[in-house]
């Protein structure tokens, strides 16, 4: 059944608050810690791994358009009302999924990409079955994204044996009212 958003119930608000509520809905989705998912300005290559777990996730600000037509300036109108500021952004994030590699006794890869616990393959499709078509609250149930969460590219998976971590990047868009008060 397809949703309906009503966009008059959105509130506007910071891509500090919207990256936040995003980190904290995966670590709730996917069972981690703080120090499993966090918050990033870039996608880690390759990070220091925690000392427990084998999953391992970032979230990444990404670039974001503003559109001239769908923005209004803070002002005060004619009655003296104060007419606070907005602006539409598409933005993306980047949701990197870091996994501990551990090949077997031939050394293949084959189980860094498909391990049912820990492969590449595995953390991608869990991190999309948490954030595809989802309309996160920024708090309670107060929503913020003018469309539901949704996945536009996938990096190739990427290795370094020397700390044993491979990791994959995924893309997402979030489109949402940005407040300009204070």
């Amino acid at each position: 059944m397809a949703t309906t958003y009503d966009l008059w119930t959105r509130r506007d608000t910071t891509m500090s608050l919207g990256i936040t509520a995003i980190v904290e809905y995966l670590r709730e989705q996917l069972g981690l810690s703080e120090r499993q998912c966090f918050e990033t300005l870039d996608a880690l290559s390759p990070p220091q791994f925690p000392a427990s777990g084998d999953v391992m996730v970032s979230v990444s600000p990404g670039y974001g358009v503003f559109h001239e037509e769908e923005q209004a300036y803070p002002s005060i109108n004619e009655d003296g009302d104060n007419i606070v500021g907005n602006l539409y952004k598409e933005s993306t994030i980047d949701v990197t999924a870091y996994v501990r590699t551990r090949s077997d006794a031939a050394d293949h890869q084959d189980i860094i990409l498909h391990d049912s616990l820990r492969g590449v393959y595995t953390a991608e499709r869990n991190i999309l079955r948490a954030l595809v078509g989802r309309d996160i609250a920024i708090s309670g149930s107060t929503r913020w994204l003018h469309r539901p969460l949704f996945v536009q590219s996938v990096s190739k998976p990427e290795m370094d044996d020397t700390k044993g971590i491979a990791w994959i990047t995924l893309t997402f868009g979030v489109h949402f009212g940005v407040s300009l008060s204070s």
